[in-house]
């Protein structure tokens, strides 16, 4: 099996105007899936996207509380680690964390850092 990380925006208007996300990772045979992620300081993100393939420098955190955090990491070789952790949450039958890693080789960060950017200005999904 592959793995895989997709996040999609959603829009619950009638409940919030601010966006959540759902999250469905197949990592190493286990899969993962939320579709009520709120991200914190989502007005930062893509600043802080742009900012990171500008200089290839620093780390992005997309903190989604204890049920998904995403790092991402700028390396020294030009490429990114997508660092991400997730917990599930009460409804499963005990608990389950998944810790893992997606590295992207410098030729391929642009690119992703782009469809991060993308998710979080116009909505695209983001498929790894």
């Amino acid at each position: 099996m592959k793995n895989t990380l997709q996040i999609r925006s959603e829009h619950w208007p009638d409940v919030t105007a601010t966006p959540h996300f759902a999250v469905v990772l197949n990592y190493e045979g286990l899969t993962y899936e939320c579709n009520d992620i709120y991200f914190d300081n989502l007005s930062d993100i893509v600043p802080e996207l742009q900012e990171q393939e500008r200089t290839r420098k620093g780390q992005v955190v997309l903190d989604g509380g204890f049920r998904f955090q995403m790092i991402v990491h700028a390396r020294s070789s030009g490429g990114i680690d997508l660092n991400f952790r997730t917990e599930s949450d009460a409804t499963f039958p005990g608990k389950c964390v998944i810790e893992g890693c997606f590295s992207v080789d410098g030729e391929h960060a642009a690119n992703t850092i782009g469809a991060l950017t993308r998710l979080f200005d116009d909505g695209d999904d983001f498929v790894l």
